[in-house]
């Protein structure tokens, strides 16, 4: 039997701001410019103007808008378990992949990136590289593994200092998150005037 489905309509907003900073020099101070500092500048400038970019775009991620991030969407860890370690982030890989549609069914993705501040980055490394655990001090015996089956999860590991910069209201050193291919997901989208920074 073949069912009649429908198209819900959907509506995404766009507001863009501008920003710029603007810079004068005086006739006297390109005549004294012995050294061509100022010729420097644009090139300053083009390089504060891309971190400006990561800095608006981290700033609204980590304000967490529409509650993206809860646990009505299944998609957040909270409390003591979930910094960063095997466990955690082997439950929150179990999150991601369970993910599902308006209608119940797995969206059927998987992590493709861990994002991280910098105080974290040795600790994913050590987790996600690591050739095998071992068990320290455990009196009781057990069965432990000794492969590591979270390196084969094939994660990239991005850091971002903007996520701990005490200046960013939300910014932690604890937090982190996974993405999938943006190229099979989308969450965030960042939009330019004409295609144009």
């Amino acid at each position: 039997e073949i069912k009649h489905g429908g198209l819900s309509e959907r509506k995404a907003v766009n507001r863009l701001e501008t920003f710029g900073k603007a810079f004068t020099l005086t006739r006297e101070m390109i005549v004294n410019d012995d050294l061509g500092a100022f010729l420097r500048l644009p090139e300053m400038m083009g390089a504060r103007a891309a971190r400006k970019v990561d800095q608006v775009f981290f700033r609204r991620f980590l304000s967490n808008p529409g509650n993206l991030f809860s646990a009505a969407h299944k998609n957040l860890l909270t409390g003591a378990a979930s910094a960063l370690s095997p466990d955690s982030l082997a439950a929150a890989i179990q999150l991601f992949t369970e993910q599902t549609d308006e209608d119940g069914q797995p969206l059927n993705l998987q992590p493709k990136y861990l994002l991280l501040p910098p105080s974290l980055k040795i600790t994913a490394r050590e987790i996600l590289h690591s050739t095998v655990y071992l068990a320290v001090g455990a009196s009781e015996k057990r069965r432990i593994p000794t492969y590591n089956a979270l390196a084969d999860e094939d994660l990239e590991i991005v850091v971002s200092p903007w996520l701990s910069n005490s200046r960013m209201p939300g910014a932690s050193e604890k937090k982190w998150f996974l993405f999938g291919d943006a190229g099979l997901v989308d969450t965030f989208e960042l939009g330019f005037l004409r295609g144009q920074h």
